[in-house]
């Protein structure tokens, strides 16, 4: 029970910083550069394929169905990043 206590606070702890950079952007590199790299993941292209990255590819499978699923905007990526960020902080 405690466990679990500990491991909710992280995460909310987590979510309520990385969601509070929502309106900024939190990604280490340039989140312009990101965002066209996402864009031309959901447009077909691949990554180390088609450009140059130092992310996963498992970074562009999720950025770019979230792209898909939330809109080409981030006013529907980054609570979503957020989400993801505050998880694997979990």
């Amino acid at each position: 029970m405690r466990a679990r206590l500990g491991a909710m606070a992280v995460l909310v702890g987590a979510l309520a910083y990385f969601a509070a950079f929502r309106r900024y952007g939190f990604q280490v590199e340039d989140e312009g550069t990101l965002l066209f790299q996402l864009a031309r993941v959901a447009h077909g292209q691949l990554p180390y394929v088609d450009f140059h990255t130092g992310y996963t590819p498992g970074f562009f499978a999720l950025g770019a169905r979230g792209f898909r699923l939330l809109g080409f905007s981030t006013t529907g990526l980054r609570p979503a990043l957020a989400l993801v960020n505050a998880l694997s902080a979990l």
